[in-house]
This record gives structure tokens, sequence and C-alpha cells, in this order.
């Protein structure tokens, strides 16, 4: 079991690479993928355990001054580059980071809350800050309520249903948790389809973005590893490390790519899409790691 664990993850990714046409058009599952995940992660999570502290203020409050930082500084150079940054900075933390999170030990309950802040917070704060510095078509309130519709669903339902089964089903909700390790296999699927729905998006840029594209790519990287580093910083001085990273660190790409192709440049969207290749390799490589440590101390 151990073996197919470390193997799962790179197997995935190379499918994704390999059949990205195929994986591009099974796109539209993966939302429901995250709310199975999520519901299982959820029937382990207590109210009593959930907490507001200034562990989530400082993620929150780092994502907004990165995200303007970012924009401010890099616009008047290259303009795509700058909204592909700042909507990668400021998008929420992805639902699915709860799942990965719980697989590297964190905490569920440090996790859940953040997720839920800041998911709310960036609801409010994004078409704010695109309505000045985007194409927003539409009042500012048609905007927020479209951004809510598309991420409180996916938030909210997995999460009150996971509650509702401990109240009246609480047998059914323990199983659930004694079979969590699912969560990694919808998971791995799920990241199959992300990997080849970025990688088929990419094959059919017009050859002369390259360059851009080229750059884009390195950016992103960088602030991948700037996200993630600052995220288990902040988590190592509250007593969280690897909530910290993956909170700030793994983002809600989809919505990202939408909300840059919706009220920003498009060509801003690139950025994104690659920030999906590098924290997917990275949370790869986290698992792995676990999984090889775990089984160096049976």
């Amino acid at each position: 079991m151990q073996t197919i664990k470390n193997l799962i993850l790179p197997v995935a990714i190379i499918l994704g690479f390999f059949f990205h046409e195929f994986f591009a058009k099974l796109g539209n599952i993966v939302p429901y993928l995250i709310f199975c995940m999520l519901f299982i992660t959820y029937c382990d999570l207590h109210l009593k355990n959930i907490r507001i502290g200034k562990f989530h203020i400082s993620m929150l409050l780092f994502q907004i001054i990165t995200g303007m930082a970012l924009y401010f500084s890099i616009q008047a150079f290259n303009l795509p580059l700058a909204h592909g940054l700042m909507v990668t900075a400021l998008v929420p933390t992805a639902t699915a980071a709860v799942v990965v999170a719980n697989m590297l030990g964190a905490s569920i309950s440090t996790m859940t809350i953040y997720t839920l802040i800041c998911n709310v917070a960036m609801a409010i704060i994004c078409p704010i800050v695109f309505s000045f510095v985007g194409n927003v078509d539409g009042s500012l309130g048609l905007v927020m309520l479209v951004v809510f519709r598309k991420v409180f669903p996916l938030l909210m339902l997995p999460l009150l249903l996971a509650l509702l089964l401990q109240r009246i089903f609480p047998q059914a909700a323990h199983k659930i948790v004694e079979h969590k390790y699912i969560s990694f296999y919808i998971w791995s699927v799920s990241l199959t389809i992300v990997i080849g729905r970025t990688i088929h998006d990419i094959f059919i840029q017009n050859e002369s973005q390259y360059s851009l594209f080229i750059i884009m790519t390195i950016a992103a990287l960088l602030l991948c590893i700037l996200q993630f580093a600052v995220g288990k910083y902040i988590g190592k001085r509250h007593g969280d490390i690897v909530a910290g990273g993956q909170a700030v660190g793994q983002k809600n790409t989809v919505l990202a790519i939408w909300m840059a192709q919706t009220f920003l440049s498009p060509m801003s969207s690139l950025v994104p899409a690659m920030y999906i290749i590098w924290q997917n390799l990275y949370n790869s490589y986290q698992i792995w790691q676990k999984n090889k440590k775990e089984k160096t101390t049976k």
C-alpha cells in the first residue's frame, strides 16, 4: 500500500502530461471531486476546536500586501504579468488544501477556519481591487455576487453535510474518518485532470507568446516558493508549520484563472495556470517525503 501511495502522484502528473487532451475534457468534474474530499475531511472536524487568532490574520494580511505590492511594482513594465501575479497572490486558499494539509499532519480546524476566512475576505476584496485595476463590467455588487456563487457552495455544503452527519449518524461519520485515506486517491484523480487541463491550455497558446509564457512560468515558480516559505514561517511562529505553508501556498488556481480571464488581462491567466504545476509538484514531494518517513519509522 505504501509503495502505491509513493508512486500514484508522479504517475498522476505523467498521465496528465501525456494525455492532456483527454483529461482537459474532464475538467468539469473537478469541483465534485473536491466536494467529496472536503466532505470526508470535514467528518473529522469538531466545531469546538475552531478559533480565529493572530495566525489567521497574519496570513491574510500577507496575501493582501503581497498581491498589491506585486501589482504596483510590475504593472508599469508588463501589465499581464502584474495582473497574473496579483490575482495568484490574492486568490483564496484552495478548498483541497484542507485535504492535503490533513495528509501532511496539519490541524484540520486551523486549515478549515482559515480557508473559510480567506474565501470570505477575498470574495469581498478581489471585486473591489478589480474595479480599480481590471476590466470590470457591471456593478461592484454584481461582481461580488458572482465570486461568492463561485466559491461558497463548494466550501460550505460539504462542511454543513459533515456536521449534520456527525449530529444525526455519528457512527457513520466515524466510519468515514476511519477510511479518510480515500481522499488521497480522489485528490490524485483531480490532480491528473488539473495537470492535463493546464498542459492542454499551454499547447494551444500562440507561438508568438512563448517568451512571455517562459517569464510567467518562472514568475509563478518564484511566487510559489515565496508563499510556501512565508506561510511556513508564519506557521512555525504559531505552532503549525504545515498548516501555514498550505494555507498561504496552496491556491484556488482554478478560481484565479477564471478571475484573470474575466476581470483582468486574458494573458494573465497563464501565471495561475503555471502555479498549478508548481504547487502540485511541491505537494507531491511533501506527501512522498512524509510517506517515506513513515515507512522508515515502522
